[in-house]
């Protein structure tokens, strides 16, 4: 069976569904740290997460 972890020990990427979970896992735990940020403020921080994961990959 092939190893489906990548150097650091996390999944990798293949599967969609998992990194949406994680960002989403992610955002939560923002949001419970910075719960005075607005959602907007919230929806822009979890944009630049998501685009420093897309830049990480290529």
């Amino acid at each position: 069976m092939p190893d489906d972890k990548q150097d650091n020990g996390m999944p990798s990427d293949k599967d969609p569904q998992e990194t949406k979970r994680r960002m989403e896992k992610l955002a939560r735990a923002i949001r419970d740290e910075m719960g005075s940020m607005t959602q907007e403020e919230l929806e822009r921080l979890y944009a630049a997460v998501v685009l420093m994961e897309i830049e990480k990959d290529e």
